[in-house]
């Protein structure tokens, strides 16, 4: 079997992190998704956590014995990737771009987003589609952007849209799997992309 590239290791480690960070899914005991990628053992024990809430279970057994194996770091990632958990995603994004922005980007009310926020309300699948495709985007945007990096890439003007902004792109009632929505993920995806070259 080839030895994997360690930077191709690191970046599927970061990815890892900042996924299940910006979904909930991690625990602050492994330390993964803080800013730098999880160690070994830190991947381990978030594979482990994910793997009890039943996300990405064969690919967690794998890297528990294999922390290095990429294959099964692709699979874990595209495992949380698939795997909304809207119930505790609003607080890592609250906290990460603010109830008015994340509203807005919803296509939401912010009293709405206060009622699913405190769980008195179960959210929509439309909404919770919308807030993980949000999630999968800022994880890509946290390995180039600070927080307010982040927040601004969705409302600055970019001259490549004549002025109008990614906000503006997605339109109020936005689908992930729309052609707004795939071309906003894959833009956040190219961010990170250039700052691994």
């Amino acid at each position: 079997m080839a030895r994997p590239d360690p930077a191709e290791v690191v970046l599927g480690r970061y990815r890892l992190g900042t996924r299940a960070e910006l979904v909930g899914l991690n625990d602050d005991s492994t330390g993964a998704g803080a800013g730098a990628p999880p160690t070994a053992h830190q991947v381990v024990s978030l594979a482990e956590r994910l793997a009890r809430r039943g996300v990405g279970v064969a690919a967690a057994s794998s890297l528990s014995r294999h922390p290095a194996d990429l294959t099964a770091l692709a699979q874990l990632i595209d495992a949380v990737e698939q795997s909304p958990q809207p119930d505790s995603t609003w607080a890592p994004m609250r906290a990460l771009i603010g109830d008015d922005l994340l509203a807005d980007l919803l296509g939401i009310s912010p009293s709405s987003l206060m009622r699913y926020a405190n769980l008195s309300r179960t959210a929509p699948d439309e909404v919770a589609a919308r807030l993980h495709a949000l999630a999968m985007t800022c994880a890509d945007l946290r390995g180039a952007y600070n927080e307010l990096g982040i927040r601004r890439w969705f409302v600055r003007p970019r001259p490549s849209l004549e002025g109008a902004s990614v906000r503006d792109q997605l339109g109020q009632s936005w689908d992930p799997d729309s052609p707004a929505g795939r071309w906003m993920r894959a833009l956040a995806a190219s961010v990170l992309s250039i700052g691994a070259t």
